[in-house]
């Protein structure tokens, strides 16, 4: 979506997990609480909303279980593809982050296949190479390129470690495009006497 001032903002709802901040033991006690009042309730999700239980089928279709794997296969990280929830951080948005940048530059998401369960697999096992070599073939900036190649890496911890980090890089990439589009241009050509 673009914002009234030009802005792009990415608007997507689908899915949403409130991560736990660890504290120094590493259990997350100490934000309990804080994340505990972040949590959005919905009838579907059987909680309870402004004093009212509501109920969630037998089923349990409503709800999002361990191992259940939920979003776009072409842009998902490995982990959300193997059903990892728990493995699930900031990092796996990233990858969904890089995934734009990949398809904005290439015009192909991360995972191309002819079936969804290909792509799937694909998405699993964190096969991006095809991805990174479209993105070397493209004729973006290196600098670019090398940014998306990063937030789509298979390994979490070789992703930026979360949206500030990645809206840095992105500010230091832009901001080194604007002053190579305003710094003076030197004639080279000899001056005719």
């Amino acid at each position: 979506m673009v914002g009234a001032f030009g802005e792009v903002q990415v608007m997507d709802w689908g899915l949403a997990k409130v991560l736990v901040v660890k504290d120094d033991r590493g259990d997350g006690a100490a934000n309990r609480q804080s994340v505990d009042q972040s949590v959005i309730a919905t009838r579907r999700s059987g909680t309870e909303v402004e004093g009212e239980v509501t109920a969630v089928d037998s089923n349990l279709n409503a709800q999002t279980l361990m191992g259940t794997v939920l979003g776009t296969p072409s842009h998902m990280p490995p982990e959300q593809a193997l059903g990892e929830n728990d493995n699930l951080s900031e990092r796996a948005d990233v990858f969904g982050l890089g995934a734009i940048l990949a398809e904005i530059l290439t015009g192909d998401p991360p995972y191309v296949g002819t079936s969804g369960t290909e792509i799937l697999r694909l998405a699993a096992r964190g096969k991006a190479g095809p991805c990174f070599d479209r993105l070397d073939a493209s004729e973006a900036d290196t600098e670019i390129v090398e940014l998306a190649k990063s937030c789509l890496a298979p390994e979490t911890e070789d992703r930026p470690g979360g949206g500030v980090e990645l809206a840095d890089r992105m500010s230091g990439y832009l901001e080194s495009v604007q002053n190579r589009h305003t710094e003076p241009e030197l004639i080279t050509q000899p001056i005719p006497l």
